[in-house]
């Protein structure tokens, strides 16, 4: 685990410290450079459960369907080994599965209506109003902080008017989420180079031309959504507690499944 976080740590501060010109090719370059270096890494060796697909991957389709129209197009952002674009692709007109750097666990065939596209950070290779759906689940952390807000204003773009953003990223109140957290480090010092609470999601959602951002949660099995503006106000609170204190709090659940969980929707 040390070995691991002190690569991290150098891979991190490279892409922190890289220009805007440099960061396009950087990200996938850093990825297969960490898996070359750790090749123990959790992401290449974690054994996935028999019921990896119901648990996992059913929970994230039935999230997309039902912030979606009855006929859509999906871009999943962070696509990983394609599990969620093949089982999107059953639902959904056209699946556009979007990734810095190719999962090495992914060796099954994708369906004829799911594109598989490379991702250089911010910007997405996807026509303009294309897509109802926009997904990211554990991306927005791995952007660069400058790379963020652009990243945002291209999901608006591909996005049709009415379109929404569903984002899952780990709140930073609850953090570090990344390798870091081992090492007892108040901020993320791993691949994870910014956090976010959900009060900063919001505007910085609204600040790339979203019309309105909502948190949501799962009860009954069905996905409800909440005004961000009441978790953003929790959170002010519980950033004025002891530190330990909020961090306890914001780790708790149920409020741990829904901080950092937002969708924001398209004017």
């Amino acid at each position: 685990m040390r070995a691991q976080y002190e690569v991290e740590r150098e891979l991190a501060d490279r892409l922190l410290k890289a220009s805007e010109d440099e960061r396009p090719g950087l990200y996938a370059a850093v990825y297969r450079e960490l898996f070359r270096r750790v090749p123990d890494h959790p992401q290449l060796t974690r054994p996935l459960a028999p019921d990896y697909f119901e648990q996992r991957v059913r929970a994230k389709v039935d999230a997309i369907r039902f912030v979606a129209p009855s006929e859509f197009a999906l871009l999943e952002v962070g696509a990983g080994d394609c599990a969620l674009a093949a089982a999107m692709a059953e639902y959904a007109t056209h699946v556009y599965a979007v990734d810095a750097a190719p999962d090495p666990r992914r060796d099954a065939p994708v369906p004829n209506n799911v594109s598989l596209l490379p991702a250089d950070g911010a910007r997405l290779d996807v026509p303009s109003e294309s897509v109802d759906v926009v997904y990211s689940d554990q991306v927005l952390e791995h952007l660069h902080p400058d790379d963020a807000p652009r990243h945002l204003r291209e999901a608006l773009r591909v996005l049709r008017p009415g379109g929404r953003y569903l984002c899952f990223t780990p709140n930073r109140l609850a953090g570090p989420h990344d390798i870091s957290r081992v090492f007892s480090c108040t901020t993320p010092r791993g691949m994870h180079l910014k956090e976010y609470t959900t009060g900063e999601l919001r505007t910085a959602f609204l600040s790339a031309g979203f019309a309105r951002v909502d948190s949501f949660f799962f009860a009954r099995d069905r996905l409800r959504e909440v005004p961000s503006t009441v978790l953003a106000s929790l959170e002010r609170v519980l950033e004025r507690l002891p530190a330990r204190v909020g961090w306890a709090i914001a780790r708790r659940e149920p409020l741990a499944s829904i901080l950092g969980a937002v969708v924001a929707t398209r004017p």
